[in-house]
Protein backbone atom coordinates (compact mmCIF):
# COMPACT_ATOMS: atom_id res chain seq x y z
CA UNK A 1 0.00 0.00 0.00
CA UNK A 2 2.79 2.46 0.65
CA UNK A 3 4.33 2.12 -2.53
CA UNK A 4 1.15 2.47 -4.44
CA UNK A 5 0.12 5.48 -2.18
CA UNK A 6 3.51 7.22 -3.32
CA UNK A 7 3.18 6.60 -6.48
CA UNK A 8 -0.12 8.28 -6.89
CA UNK A 9 0.78 11.39 -4.84
CA UNK A 10 3.96 11.43 -7.14
CA UNK A 11 1.44 11.25 -10.14
CA UNK A 12 -0.15 14.89 -8.63
CA UNK A 13 2.78 16.49 -7.81
CA UNK A 14 4.48 16.24 -11.13
CA UNK A 15 0.95 16.93 -12.87
CA UNK A 16 0.62 19.70 -10.78
CA UNK A 17 4.30 20.84 -11.51
CA UNK A 18 3.87 20.81 -14.69
CA UNK A 19 1.80 23.80 -15.28
CA UNK A 20 4.07 26.10 -13.50
CA UNK A 21 6.75 27.71 -16.71
CA UNK A 22 10.08 26.88 -14.56
CA UNK A 23 12.89 24.97 -16.79
CA UNK A 24 13.72 22.63 -14.86
CA UNK A 25 10.25 20.90 -14.23
CA UNK A 26 9.84 21.13 -17.89
CA UNK A 27 13.01 19.23 -18.05
CA UNK A 28 13.03 16.88 -15.59
CA UNK A 29 10.41 14.36 -16.55
CA UNK A 30 9.76 13.48 -13.58
CA UNK A 31 6.52 12.43 -13.70
CA UNK A 32 7.64 9.69 -16.50
CA UNK A 33 10.12 8.14 -14.01
CA UNK A 34 8.56 5.72 -11.44
CA UNK A 35 10.57 4.43 -8.43
CA UNK A 36 12.35 1.45 -8.56
CA UNK A 37 13.96 1.38 -5.10
CA UNK A 38 12.28 1.69 -1.45
CA UNK A 39 13.84 2.16 1.61
CA UNK A 40 12.23 2.26 5.00
CA UNK A 41 13.52 1.89 7.97
CA UNK A 42 11.06 -1.07 9.28
CA UNK A 43 12.45 -2.85 6.64
CA UNK A 44 14.48 -6.06 7.23
CA UNK A 45 15.27 -9.89 5.95
CA UNK A 46 11.07 -10.59 6.37
CA UNK A 47 10.74 -7.84 3.71
CA UNK A 48 9.97 -9.31 0.10
CA UNK A 49 12.16 -7.93 -2.27
CA UNK A 50 15.18 -7.60 0.81
CA UNK A 51 18.50 -5.87 -0.43
CA UNK A 52 17.25 -6.18 -3.75
CA UNK A 53 14.51 -3.20 -4.20
CA UNK A 54 13.63 -3.22 -0.74
CA UNK A 55 16.63 -1.75 2.14
CA UNK A 56 16.11 0.09 5.35
CA UNK A 57 19.34 2.68 4.90
CA UNK A 58 20.00 5.23 1.96
CA UNK A 59 22.89 4.60 1.26
CA UNK A 60 22.45 0.04 0.78
CA UNK A 61 19.95 1.60 -1.44
CA UNK A 62 22.15 3.99 -4.12
CA UNK A 63 24.88 1.26 -3.72
CA UNK A 64 22.93 -1.51 -4.22
CA UNK A 65 23.97 -3.25 -8.08
CA UNK A 66 20.21 -2.80 -8.97
CA UNK A 67 20.21 0.98 -8.97
CA UNK A 68 21.35 2.43 -11.97
CA UNK A 69 21.18 5.49 -13.90
CA UNK A 70 18.16 7.19 -14.49
CA UNK A 71 16.57 5.18 -11.20
CA UNK A 72 14.11 6.88 -8.63
CA UNK A 73 14.28 5.79 -4.84
CA UNK A 74 11.86 6.02 -2.68
CA UNK A 75 12.56 6.97 0.66
CA UNK A 76 9.74 6.53 3.70
CA UNK A 77 9.28 8.72 7.02
CA UNK A 78 11.83 8.43 9.21
CA UNK A 79 15.20 9.69 10.83
CA UNK A 80 17.93 8.16 9.05
CA UNK A 81 21.50 9.55 10.75
CA UNK A 82 23.95 8.51 7.93
CA UNK A 83 25.80 10.53 5.53
CA UNK A 84 24.97 9.65 1.80
CA UNK A 85 27.07 10.01 -0.94
CA UNK A 86 25.40 9.54 -4.40
CA UNK A 87 27.46 8.83 -7.81
CA UNK A 88 25.29 7.76 -10.17
CA UNK A 89 22.63 10.13 -11.82
CA UNK A 90 19.20 9.06 -9.62
CA UNK A 91 16.28 10.87 -8.39
CA UNK A 92 15.81 10.32 -4.75
CA UNK A 93 13.08 11.55 -3.62
CA UNK A 94 11.72 11.17 0.68
CA UNK A 95 7.84 10.99 1.58
CA UNK A 96 7.36 13.99 3.53
CA UNK A 97 9.66 16.77 3.98
CA UNK A 98 8.98 17.20 7.34
CA UNK A 99 9.23 13.42 8.31
CA UNK A 100 11.99 11.93 6.28
CA UNK A 101 15.25 13.12 8.01
CA UNK A 102 18.84 12.65 6.71
CA UNK A 103 20.48 13.17 10.09
CA UNK A 104 24.35 13.86 9.29
CA UNK A 105 25.18 13.68 13.44
CA UNK A 106 27.15 16.89 13.33
CA UNK A 107 30.44 15.42 10.67
CA UNK A 108 31.32 15.86 7.44
CA UNK A 109 28.77 16.94 4.91
CA UNK A 110 25.54 15.00 4.88
CA UNK A 111 24.73 14.47 1.59
CA UNK A 112 27.43 14.61 -1.30
CA UNK A 113 26.15 14.64 -5.18
CA UNK A 114 29.17 13.72 -7.22
CA UNK A 115 27.31 12.63 -10.27
CA UNK A 116 25.55 15.40 -12.75
CA UNK A 117 21.54 14.75 -13.17
CA UNK A 118 21.09 13.96 -9.60
CA UNK A 119 17.48 15.06 -8.33
CA UNK A 120 17.28 15.33 -4.20
CA UNK A 121 13.51 16.43 -3.38
CA UNK A 122 11.30 16.21 0.08
CA UNK A 123 13.99 15.72 2.66
CA UNK A 124 14.94 17.54 6.12
CA UNK A 125 18.71 17.53 6.01
CA UNK A 126 20.68 18.21 8.89
CA UNK A 127 23.83 18.41 11.31
CA UNK A 128 26.84 18.84 9.13
CA UNK A 129 30.08 19.43 10.38
CA UNK A 130 31.92 22.17 11.28
CA UNK A 131 34.31 22.53 9.11
CA UNK A 132 34.68 25.61 6.64
CA UNK A 133 33.12 23.68 3.25
CA UNK A 134 30.60 21.36 5.25
CA UNK A 135 27.62 21.32 3.89
CA UNK A 136 24.18 19.97 3.96
CA UNK A 137 24.25 19.08 0.85
CA UNK A 138 27.36 19.86 -0.92
CA UNK A 139 27.53 19.39 -5.05
CA UNK A 140 30.36 18.38 -7.07
CA UNK A 141 28.80 18.07 -10.43
CA UNK A 142 26.69 20.14 -12.82
CA UNK A 143 22.75 19.79 -13.71
CA UNK A 144 21.34 18.82 -10.55
CA UNK A 145 18.04 19.84 -8.62
CA UNK A 146 18.10 20.44 -5.18
CA UNK A 147 13.82 20.80 -4.59
CA UNK A 148 11.57 21.14 -1.31
CA UNK A 149 14.01 20.08 1.25
CA UNK A 150 14.07 21.52 4.43
CA UNK A 151 17.91 22.01 5.16
CA UNK A 152 19.51 23.09 9.05
CA UNK A 153 21.81 23.07 11.62
CA UNK A 154 24.56 22.56 8.97
CA UNK A 155 27.77 24.75 8.17
CA UNK A 156 26.36 25.89 4.45
CA UNK A 157 23.22 24.89 3.74
CA UNK A 158 24.52 24.13 0.44
CA UNK A 159 27.71 24.06 -0.76
CA UNK A 160 28.76 24.19 -4.83
CA UNK A 161 31.90 25.66 -5.93
CA UNK A 162 33.59 25.28 -9.30
CA UNK A 163 30.31 23.17 -10.58
CA UNK A 164 27.55 24.82 -12.99
CA UNK A 165 23.83 24.37 -13.79
CA UNK A 166 22.11 23.29 -10.90
CA UNK A 167 18.28 24.20 -9.48
CA UNK A 168 17.84 25.27 -5.75
CA UNK A 169 14.03 25.78 -5.67
CA UNK A 170 11.54 25.92 -3.03
CA UNK A 171 13.76 24.67 -0.55
CA UNK A 172 13.54 26.26 3.52
CA UNK A 173 17.42 26.79 4.34
CA UNK A 174 17.38 28.08 7.99
CA UNK A 175 19.79 28.03 11.19
CA UNK A 176 22.96 26.87 9.01
CA UNK A 177 25.81 28.99 10.04
CA UNK A 178 25.42 30.45 5.73
CA UNK A 179 22.70 29.31 3.87
CA UNK A 180 23.88 28.95 0.59
CA UNK A 181 27.32 29.54 -0.62
CA UNK A 182 28.32 29.42 -4.22
CA UNK A 183 31.88 30.24 -5.76
CA UNK A 184 33.13 29.89 -9.49
CA UNK A 185 30.02 28.87 -10.77
CA UNK A 186 27.36 30.00 -13.52
CA UNK A 187 24.16 29.71 -14.54
CA UNK A 188 22.80 28.16 -11.34
CA UNK A 189 18.88 29.15 -10.64
CA UNK A 190 17.97 30.06 -7.00
CA UNK A 191 14.73 30.29 -6.99
CA UNK A 192 11.14 30.50 -4.73
CA UNK A 193 13.16 29.32 -1.49
CA UNK A 194 12.84 30.46 1.98
CA UNK A 195 16.56 31.58 3.65
CA UNK A 196 16.25 32.66 7.05
CA UNK A 197 17.63 32.67 10.40
CA UNK A 198 21.19 31.76 9.35
CA UNK A 199 24.25 33.19 11.25
CA UNK A 200 25.77 34.26 8.55
CA UNK A 201 24.24 35.31 4.88
CA UNK A 202 21.53 34.26 3.35
CA UNK A 203 23.37 33.92 0.02
CA UNK A 204 27.03 34.44 -0.24
CA UNK A 205 28.69 34.40 -3.64
CA UNK A 206 31.82 34.30 -2.76
CA UNK A 207 33.67 34.95 -6.24
CA UNK A 208 33.48 34.53 -9.85
CA UNK A 209 29.69 33.49 -10.02
CA UNK A 210 28.72 34.66 -13.06
CA UNK A 211 25.09 34.15 -14.91
CA UNK A 212 22.70 32.92 -11.96
CA UNK A 213 19.31 33.47 -11.61
CA UNK A 214 18.25 34.40 -8.50
CA UNK A 215 14.32 35.01 -8.57
CA UNK A 216 11.39 34.83 -6.20
CA UNK A 217 13.07 33.87 -3.21
CA UNK A 218 11.88 34.89 0.61
CA UNK A 219 15.75 35.99 2.36
CA UNK A 220 15.06 37.80 6.06
CA UNK A 221 16.61 36.89 9.72
CA UNK A 222 19.94 36.37 8.75
CA UNK A 223 21.37 37.20 12.31
CA UNK A 224 25.15 38.54 11.11
CA UNK A 225 25.54 38.97 7.77
CA UNK A 226 23.76 40.09 4.40
CA UNK A 227 20.19 38.68 2.79
CA UNK A 228 22.51 38.43 -0.34
CA UNK A 229 25.91 39.10 -0.73
CA UNK A 230 27.59 39.09 -3.94
CA UNK A 231 31.47 39.80 -3.21
CA UNK A 232 34.12 39.60 -6.23
CA UNK A 233 33.81 38.90 -9.59
CA UNK A 234 30.11 38.10 -9.26
CA UNK A 235 29.11 39.61 -13.10
CA UNK A 236 25.78 39.49 -14.85
CA UNK A 237 23.68 38.02 -12.53
CA UNK A 238 20.01 38.09 -12.45
CA UNK A 239 18.19 39.31 -9.36
CA UNK A 240 14.45 39.70 -9.36
CA UNK A 241 11.30 39.74 -7.67
CA UNK A 242 12.70 38.70 -3.99
CA UNK A 243 11.76 39.76 -0.84
CA UNK A 244 14.41 40.95 1.22
CA UNK A 245 14.24 42.25 4.75
CA UNK A 246 15.30 42.27 8.58
CA UNK A 247 18.85 40.88 7.78
CA UNK A 248 21.63 42.00 10.16
CA UNK A 249 24.04 44.36 7.49
CA UNK A 250 22.51 44.90 4.48
CA UNK A 251 19.91 43.70 2.18
CA UNK A 252 21.71 42.91 -0.87
CA UNK A 253 25.09 43.74 -0.79
CA UNK A 254 27.52 43.62 -4.38
CA UNK A 255 31.59 44.60 -4.31
CA UNK A 256 33.65 44.38 -6.76
CA UNK A 257 31.12 42.91 -9.30
CA UNK A 258 29.43 44.47 -12.47
CA UNK A 259 26.81 44.39 -14.81
CA UNK A 260 24.53 42.68 -12.38
CA UNK A 261 20.84 43.31 -13.26
CA UNK A 262 18.17 44.03 -9.24
CA UNK A 263 14.59 44.12 -10.81
CA UNK A 264 11.12 44.53 -8.60
CA UNK A 265 12.89 43.74 -5.29
CA UNK A 266 10.92 44.28 -1.65
CA UNK A 267 13.78 45.59 0.52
Amino acid sequence: MKTKVIVISLIIIFTLNGLTTFDYIKNCQADEVLPKLYVDLTYDSSTPGWNVTHFNSIQSAIDSPNCNPGDRIIVYNGEYTEKILINESISLFGEDAEKTIINGQGSGDVVTINNSYVDLSTFTIKNSGSGETNAGVKVNADNCRIIENIISGCKNGIFITAYNTTTIAFNSIKDNSYGIYLSSTYKNIIESNKIYNNNYDGIFFNENCSNNNINGNKIYDNKNGNGLYLNKNCDNNTISNNEVYSNKIIGIRIENSSDNKIMMETI
